[in-house]
């Protein structure tokens, strides 16, 4: 094993048997993409009469991640809760004082230099700008209230959920049957591909490559956390101040 990547060089305190596994991440993420296409169908239904609104609205997006949030963020918990030794033992759901500035800065210097590098070739080839998924998000936002609602979904609550999930849950999950490197490797590819965008496929998987490494490096998610936040506040800032 690399030394770099080796989790057992951080401090672990005694802990029971860990009965989450593969079924939990396998289950939680299932819910998370069928619960939230019922849950979003339902909103659609109750509240715009069954056909959905072209744009949509930002408060229906907001309150169309609820499920996804839940099944994200609260399933990781669960597992952690009742199967294992808690969110902090088994997750390494801790933040530090050096996870801020390390998180953040990372998080800027991905987003203004190694995407655009990544992405040289790419546009080289196609036409759309990857940016633009993110820009038609931002138009839709109409006041301050929208802007709000936007920045809490993705500089908030976001990273809180997918960083439990992605580099809390089933990294940790795969670490334990394949190894560190798999691991990362592995939970980055499903994280870029579970948000079916397939232009902004190679910048999310190396986004979650760095994620999963700051993970495994430190054995905690404060990293990740702040790296996502960092990244995604770093996105939202340049399209506000360029719309």
């Amino acid at each position: 094993m690399h030394p770099l990547l080796n989790l057992s060089e951080a401090p672990r305190t005694p802990s029971k048997s860990v009965q989450w596994g593969l079924g939990d991440a396998l289950g939680w993420f299932m819910l998370s993409q069928f619960g939230s296409a019922i849950w979003f169908l339902t909103i659609v239904s109750v509240f715009y009469d069954g056909t959905t609104p072209d744009p949509i609205p930002v408060v229906a997006l907001f309150v169309g991640q609820i499920a996804l949030w839940l099944a994200y963020g609260a399933g990781p918990l669960l597992s952690a809760r009742f199967r294992g030794n808690g969110a902090r033992h088994d997750l390494g759901a801790l933040v530090e004082r050096n996870d801020v500035p390390l998180g953040l800065v990372l998080g800027l210097i991905t987003q203004l230099a190694i995407l655009p590098l990544l992405y040289i070739p790419i546009t080289r080839l196609v036409e759309d700008d990857p940016s633009d998924a993110a820009r038609e998000l931002i138009d839709r936002a109409d006041g301050t209230l929208d802007r709000l609602m936007l920045a809490f979904m993705v500089v908030v609550m976001a990273p809180l959920v997918e960083e439990l999930f992605y580099r809390g849950l089933l990294l940790r999950v795969l670490q334990r049957h394949l190894g560190d490197w798999t691991a990362i490797v592995g939970s980055s590819a499903l994280f870029a591909l579970a948000h079916f965008q397939l232009l902004q496929l190679p910048g999310l998987f190396v986004f979650g490559l760095v994620s999963g490494f700051l993970a495994v490096r430190t054995g905690r998610l404060g990293p990740s956390w702040l790296f996502h936040a960092g990244f995604n506040a770093t996105t939202l800032a340049v399209l506000l101040l360029s719309s």
